[in-house]
């Protein structure tokens, strides 16, 4: 019972980690908003939102970079 009760409690503050990753990543706080769906993940390995938020993260600092790259051709 108890652990049930701690894994419940852990996937709903994975789900607020998220939802302030979300946040700062709209703010642009990128590490801030890495910080959060790292915390989430810890909390809840299988918290797809985290998943592919932090997906979302990576991709656009790819993006960015890739786009920095080839104004200074």
């Amino acid at each position: 019972m108890k652990s049930h009760l701690r894994e419940r409690q852990s996937k709903l503050a994975s789900k607020k980690y998220v939802t302030k990753g979300v946040e700062c990543f709209k703010k642009g706080e990128h590490q801030e908003a890495m910080n959060n769906y790292r915390t989430a993940l810890e909390l809840d390995k299988e918290n797809t939102d985290a998943l592919v938020a932090r997906g979302a993260l990576y991709s656009s600092k790819f993006v960015k970079s890739a786009v920095k790259f080839f104004i200074l051709l």
